[in-house]
């Protein structure tokens, strides 16, 4: 089983057992990647050097997501990479 199949089984369950709690929201995913993001930190999977953009902290190896269009620097909205020691330096 995959961690997405894990997921969605666990929400299936809990999803039967009381339908009113059974929509997930932008606050669930919110708070699901801050504790990923704890539990890689604390687990030294990602770099000490940090940098917060837009509000959000990125480390080197993080997986990134580009969630608006930059021609600027020719990013797209759903592109997805590894962040880099560069990250630290901007």
């Amino acid at each position: 089983m995959t961690a997405k199949q894990g997921l969605l089984a666990d929400w299936w369950r809990e999803a039967r057992r009381n339908p009113s709690l059974s929509v997930i929201i932008r606050d669930d995913v919110d708070e699901f990647n801050k504790a990923a993001h704890a539990l890689m930190l604390r687990n030294r999977r990602l770099g000490d050097d940090a940098v917060t953009l837009g509000g959000r902290e990125f480390r080197v190896r993080e997986k990134v997501l580009c969630r608006r269009n930059d021609n600027r620097l020719d990013l797209r909205n759903g592109m997805r990479g590894p962040s880099s020691s560069s990250i630290a330096t901007r």
